[in-house]
């Protein structure tokens, strides 16, 4: 299945609101946090080419933008907005 890139802009209408941002890698282990709001932003705003919706497992896991930032860093997203912009998802 080809990714699905989308924009620094498009990833941060599709988080979850709040301060901060549950966060996940898969490092051989699920490893999770909340990561401040401003540095998502930043993350995002480093590695604009490689912001991409997540596949089905995340996004079933409430993580449905993801970021290759040292490997893929799947972010906690709204699931009412994520639907609507990805319905088909």
């Amino acid at each position: 299945m080809e990714a699905k890139r989308i924009t620094v802009n498009q990833a941060v209408s599709l988080l979850k609101k709040g301060n901060f941002i549950h966060t996940f890698r898969c490092a051989g282990v699920v490893m999770g946090c909340d990561i401040d709001k401003n540095e998502i932003f930043k993350i995002l705003s480093e590695h604009p080419t490689e912001i991409e919706l997540s596949g089905a497992t995340a996004r079933a896991m409430k993580h449905g933008v993801c970021v290759n930032h040292g490997g893929y860093l799947f972010l906690e997203t709204d699931e009412e907005m994520i639907n609507k912009f990805d319905p088909q998802g």
